[in-house]
């Protein structure tokens, strides 16, 4: 994240807690989507891969960080089905906020058929229900 190469107060806060971020994998106006690597603090052997969505509150419409953003947290939060992507934790430095996520390796779908093509009717049969139990 730092273009010097040394640790920025975000790097710091981020580092005390176990969390590194690694190279970005995707933008919008206001965020950027960061793959993230966890270690425990109290277990160093416990390391995850994560994504990391970073909103910059500073960027952001007034109405999506006062409205929206919470009502966000406190679904994704509340949330535990295996086709749904599980929160981690959220972090907030100013006006940063930090969402720790399960990182997908495979991508999303639509990256899927990009890269391979269309799918045939049994896969997406099963997809399609996975989605929908979701």
């Amino acid at each position: 994240m730092s273009v010097s190469g040394t640790k920025g107060p975000d790097e710091l806060m981020l580092a005390k807690r176990g969390y590194t971020l690694d190279q970005a994998i995707g933008e919008g106006s206001y965020a950027k989507v960061y793959i993230a690597d966890y270690t425990d603090p109290k277990n160093p052997t416990k390391k995850q891969r994560l994504a990391c969505k970073l909103i910059n509150g500073a960027q952001a419409p007034k109405d999506f960080i006062t409205k929206f953003f919470p009502r966000e947290v406190e679904i994704m939060s509340r949330v535990t089905h295996p086709y749904v992507i599980r929160v981690h934790s959220i972090l907030q430095r100013k006006n940063k906020y930090f969402l720790f996520m399960q990182y997908c390796e495979n991508g999303d779908l639509l990256d899927f058929i990009r890269n391979n093509g269309a799918v045939d009717e049994k896969q997406s049969r099963q997809w399609y229900s996975q989605l929908i139990r979701g």
